[in-house]
Parts: structure tokens; C-alpha cells; sequence
């Protein structure tokens, strides 16, 4: 077997690992907010998972990890940090506080369709009938989920949620199209790190309600769900996703996606006895079906864009071999 085979393997391994591990976020984190608000969660988010963070990125970067030990590399994952973070990470907790954790998860993946339309729309991207039709169907999946035709008091809270969720998605796509300009060369494992190391900073002013952090009064519950909030559904799959991303296509990361939703429906049966209705077994079809188009796509353009690549390479050699041949 080839070493590429070999990184092929491993990269699927973590991909699958990293997505099951993520999908341990929203039913722990909402069964967490039983008990502290989503501002302390997020805190708890953050320090817990720096440490780890941090041997990871001293393992995988090495070197280049104490480099980015620097003023400019800092100021500009901080800036990341701000988006993600403080911004994304922590409404997304909030929504918790009012949409099931099936709901909010499966909404989440409407960040991938704006990705999507504001690469077309913004970036120049071919316009795709299946990312269109891939669009439509996510969106649609949305509406379902968010029960937009129940104005029902009982559902006040849950429409409240999922409209958090959509903003969160909103900046989360900003943030999948900004983060390579902003962090250029920082390495991601370093870059990772730093975003986090950033939210931890913010996440100090959550002190000044002191008895929300009097851990004394924790129940071994709590810790657990704690653990598996910040370190099993944070902090693993940041280090092994965002590795398999930078080594395979868009469409293999893409396709283990719904690994996460597939994992938060099981566990959200069982630690919170959500049970999903007929509409949001419906919407997640739409969305998980749409989010397939879309992947599918993206595979066709990445494979077209590689296949240009390596004539352009073939048309240089050849040049560059002519002209040898002429001046020898």
C-alpha cells in the first residue's frame, strides 16, 4: 500500500471520528444548559479545550507552531476568534437554550448552502443547476424544521432557536470564506489554537457571575456533560477535521457531514428523549438530500479546476522542453 493510500485511509478515519465526535455537541451542551447559561457553557467550551488545543498544535506544527508565536499572527486569529468564537459559536449556544438539539444541528448545515451561493454570487464560481437545486432543498428542509406554519405559544421558543441557528450560519459561512485570507499562512493546527485561545479571553468576562462557576454545587452529571460538551464534541473534532480537510477534496470531507446529524439524533433520543415528527424527519431528508447535490458539485468543480491545473503543468514542460531542445 502507498503512503498516499496510506493518508488517504487515515484522513477518512478522522473524518468519520471527527464527525461522530461533533455530533455529541448539541445533545450534551443542550442537557448543560439545564443547569448553567449558554455564556458559562461557552467559557467551559473555551478552557477546556485550549489545553488540548495547544499539544495538539505543538505536535502536528512543531516549529512553526512557536512561530506564530507573534503580534501579527495573533491580532489576525483573533479576528477569527471574534467571528467564530464569540460570535457564531456562542449564539449557536443561546439557540440551544430554545431549539431541540436535533433541530439547531440540522439547521447548521444551511452555513454550507450560503458558502455555496455567495461563492457563485460573489466569487465567480460557475452557477450549478444541482447546487441550486441542492439550495432549495436545504432551505426548504429549514422551513420544516423551524415549523413556520405552527404559530403555535408551544412553538414560540423552538421558532426563536432556529432563527439563532440561521444567523449562526450565516456567520459561519463568513467566517469559511474569510478565514484563508485572514490567516494566510498560519498553519491550522496553530491557527485552531489561537481562535480558541482568543474566545477563552473574551470568555473572562462571564466571571462577574461568579456563582454560575461555584462548582461545588455541580452534580457529576454536569461534569460529564461538560466533558463531552467541550472536549468529545469541541475540541476532538476541531483537531482531526480540520487536519483531514487540508489533505482530501471538498467532497470527501463534505460527504461525512451528515455523520454529525446522524450522531445527535441517536443521542438525542436517548439523553433527551427528543423524538423527531413527520416534519422534521421530512426536513432532514431535504437538507441531508441537498447538502448531497451540493457536495456532488463541488467534487465535479474541484475535479475540473485539478484536470486544468495538470494541462496547464503539461503545456508548460512541454514548452519548457521545445525551448531546450531548440537552444541545445
Amino acid at each position: 500500500m502507498t503512503p498516499k493510500s496510506l493518508e488517504l485511509i487515515k484522513c477518512v478515519v478522522l473524518l468519520i471520528f471527527g464527525y461522530i465526535a461533533f455530533g455529541f455537541l448539541s445533545p450534551f451542551g443542550k442537557k448543560s444548559l439545564m443547569s448553567i447559561s449558554a455564556f458559562t457553557l461557552q467559557a467551559y467550551r473555551n478552557w477546556l479545550s485550549v489545553p488540548l488545543l495547544f499539544v495538539y498544535a505543538a505536535v502536528v506544527d512543531r516549529k512553526d507552531f512557536w512561530k506564530s508565536f507573534n503580534m501579527e499572527t495573533i491580532l489576525r486569529c483573533g479576528l477569527v476568534g471574534i467571528l467564530s468564537i464569540v460570535g457564531c459559536q456562542q449564539l449557536y449556544l443561546v439557540a440551544l437554550s430554545y431549539a431541540t438539539a436535533v433541530q439547531a444541528a440540522a439547521l447548521f448545515l444551511l452555513a454550507l448552502v450560503w458558502t455555496g451561493l455567495y461563492m457563485m454570487i460573489f466569487k465567480g464560481e460557475p452557477v450549478s443547476v444541482l447546487k441550486i437545486i441542492g439550495s432549495i432543498l436545504c432551505i426548504a428542509g429549514a422551513i420544516l424544521f423551524a415549523g413556520i406554519a405552527d404559530f403555535s405559544v408551544e412553538s414560540s421558543d423552538e421558532l426563536i432557536g432556529c432563527g439563532i441557528v440561521v444567523v449562526c450560519t450565516i456567520l459561519y459561512s463568513v467566517y469559511l470564506v474569510k478565514t484563508k485570507d485572514i490567516i494566510k499562512d498560519t498553519p491550522v493546527a496553530s491557527m485552531t489554537f489561537w481562535v480558541f485561545a482568543t474566545g477563552s479571553f473574551f470568555s473572562l468576562g462571564c466571571l462577574y457571575d461568579y456563582e454560575q462557576f461555584n462548582v461545588t454545587t455541580y452534580s457529576l452529571d454536569l461534569w460529564i456533560s461538560l466533558f463531552l460538551t467541550s472536549i468529545v464534541g469541541t475540541a476532538i473534532p476541531y483537531c482531526t477535521i480540520n487536519y483531514a480537510i487540508t489533505h482530501v477534496s471538498p467532497f470527501l470531507s463534505g460527504i461525512f457531514f451528515p455523520l454529525e446529524l446522524v450522531t445527535v439524533m441517536v443521542l438525542a433520543y436517548f439523553v433527551l428523549d427528543e423524538i423527531p415528527g413527520l416534519e422534521e424527519a421530512i426536513g432532514t431528508v431535504c437538507v441531508l438530500l441537498g447538502l448531497v447535490l451540493v457536495t456532488i458539485q463541488d467534487y465535479r468543480e474541484s475535479k475540473k479546476s485539478t484536470k486544468m491545473e495538470d494541462d496547464s503543468s503539461l503545456s508548460m514542460d512541454k514548452i519548457h522542453n521545445e525551448k531546450s531542445h531548440l537552444l541545445g
